[in-house]
């Protein structure tokens, strides 16, 4: 491990980031390294721009992988190496989209607890309906 990918790994920990997070990102910053074949601190905006374009269009990677490999770049450069004119050279993918959970509603709720069949499984169904819902489940006192 460089010098420079061991003070990224203290950033990730002073900044209490996961441990996956953490081997993810030094991950991701490894490949990276060994794409532009280079010291990470002597990478150009133009090395940037091939890797994010490597990503999309030679390895197909889905959005949500490259927003993570973006994310981990974004981080080494922004972060460890206070580099803020990285920034812009680092877009997230555009097609990008968080999706919202599916919530049911009132009569699909009422729908699938109809079509339990006994006890049992009405009693499941209406445990989950109840840690979903909005109201408070504190017990009595």
């Amino acid at each position: 491990m460089t010098s420079l990918t061991e003070r990224m790994r203290e950033e990730l920990v002073r900044r209490n980031y996961a441990q996956t997070t953490i081997h993810t990102y030094l991950h991701v910053v490894e490949e990276f390294r060994l794409f532009v074949a280079k010291r990470l601190d002597h990478v150009t905006a133009e090395d940037i721009r091939r890797y994010h374009a490597h990503l999309l269009g030679d390895r197909k990677l889905a959005p949500r992988t490259v927003v993570q490999r973006v994310a981990a770049v974004r981080f080494l450069y922004c972060k460890t190496l206070r580099r803020r004119d990285m920034r812009e050279d680092l877009p997230y993918p555009r097609n990008y989209k968080r999706k919202l959970p599916v919530v049911l509603s009132p009569d699909e709720v009422g729908r699938l607890i109809d079509c339990a069949r006994n006890l049992y499984h009405r009693a499941v169904v209406g445990y989950f309906e109840l840690q979903s819902s909005p109201l408070p489940t504190a017990p009595c006192s």
